[in-house]
């Protein structure tokens, strides 16, 4: 039944607010430095928002993007990161420079994908996917937030 539900949502399980309580206070910058941060796979934007606010109250200029495959998830993303920082496509379909991102937040669709043609049914987990699609993007120290 949970299947059924997540691929009605298209994998969509967000991060449980009690999760983010515990992790946002592991996750600092020193005060008057600027961070990039990027959530591929957005959701509506809770997290992202959330590591965003928890930095700025910190004095942390930052600079946050975000990435959803779903136009109604986008939308409310967007109304929390703003319109500019928020693209609706799928993860596979931007780009983004390498060695430019501070903290990669990725909770990606926990499900499987064809990654060849039809006949050959050979699947990978998603989650698989969007880690190999992030390699490179964190700059040196970047945080990687799974």
């Amino acid at each position: 039944m949970a299947q059924l539900a997540a691929a009605e949502q298209m994998g969509y399980f967000p991060t449980p607010p009690h999760t983010l309580r515990l992790i946002l206070p592991y996750l600092t910058a020193q005060a008057g430095t600027a961070v990039r941060l990027l959530d591929p796979c957005a959701g509506k934007g809770e997290a992202l928002a959330a590591l965003k606010q928890a930095l700025e109250r910190a004095g942390v200029t930052v600079y946050a993007h975000a990435v959803e495959v779903a136009g109604g998830r986008a939308i409310d993303a967007a109304r929390l990161l703003g319109q500019d920082n928020v693209l609706c496509s799928p993860w596979e379909g931007t780009a983004t420079s390498n060695h430019a991102i501070s903290g990669l937040w990725l909770n990606p669709p926990y499900d499987h994908e064809t990654i060849e043609d039809a006949e050959s049914h050979k699947h990978e987990r998603q989650e698989f996917t969007f880690l190999d699609r992030s390699d490179g993007k964190l700059q040196v120290g970047g945080v990687l937030i799974n």
